[in-house]
């Protein structure tokens, strides 16, 4: 230590805790009471600091004092200034939820892209969902870096970039491509050892409309389909 007194001497007590102790800084300051409670030091309790909150089922920040212990004498990674840190450091996958947004918020407050669409991957993953009300896109999406990927101004765009293997159903707003018809194309069938054409019941190797797990492997001839899915009986298949 003194022949590198600049790694480990210090000039008070808190810069000591904070530099070596920043896992337990309460502790080491020796519970002082009134510390401050600004993010990133040491404290006796949360205040009105940002927490996330699991344990009541809520999962959302909270800043009602009640933080639990081990995040008290850890406030640089868990007590936060501001709901949003809180909310996108801990909630990012219902970061709507947490911030408390609804169909009631501003709009310019809540989102520039109002009214855009998305890729719903985290929903039924059929479609593009719009970014409005309860169905904001996700925090990663609206990101200043990823809008132009993620973010678009038509239903139409949305589609064409992130369901190309199942465009008509996306938009048609996540339906069978055109409702109660189908795509026309074909989908392997395992239990038959065979492909079927995606229409509605009735006509020749109609299968019936596609699956979810279907619509994401349709090929546009039987024999594409066959040869992908059961090569290795490739005749039967075809007939």
């Amino acid at each position: 230590m003194v022949q590198s007194p600049s790694n480990f001497i210090f000039s008070d007590k808190a810069s000591c805790c904070a530099e070596h102790y920043s896992w337990n800084e309460a502790s080491c300051l020796g519970g002082i009471g009134g510390t401050s409670i600004s993010h990133g030091t040491a404290t006796t309790s949360s205040g009105s600091k940002y927490y996330a909150d699991w344990s009541s089922g809520d999962e959302t920040c909270k800043n009602d004092g009640a933080a639990p212990e081990y995040m008290i004498k850890n406030a640089a990674t868990w007590l936060w200034d501001q709901l949003s840190e809180c909310c996108e450091k801990h909630f990012s996958y219902k970061i709507a939820e947490c911030k408390g947004w609804s169909s009631t918020t501003n709009s310019a407050t809540a989102s520039p892209y109002i009214g855009f669409y998305y890729p719903d991957w985290a929903g039924d993953n059929k479609g593009c969902e719009q970014n409005s009300g309860n169905t904001l896109a996700p925090e990663y999406m609206s990101s200043a870096a990823n809008t132009d990927h993620y973010l678009f101004a038509t239903l139409d765009e949305c589609c064409e970039k992130h369901y190309s293997w199942n465009e008509s159903s996306c938009k048609n707003g996540g339906s069978s491509a055109t409702t109660g018809v189908g795509t026309e194309k074909w989908y392997v069938k395992w239990s038959d050892e065979t492909c079927y054409k995606d229409c509605a019941v009735g006509g020749i190797d109609c299968g019936g409309l596609a699956g979810y797990y279907e619509t994401n492997n349709l090929h546009d001839t039987k024999a594409k389909c066959c040869s992908t899915h059961l090569s290795y009986d490739y005749k039967n298949c075809l007939n």
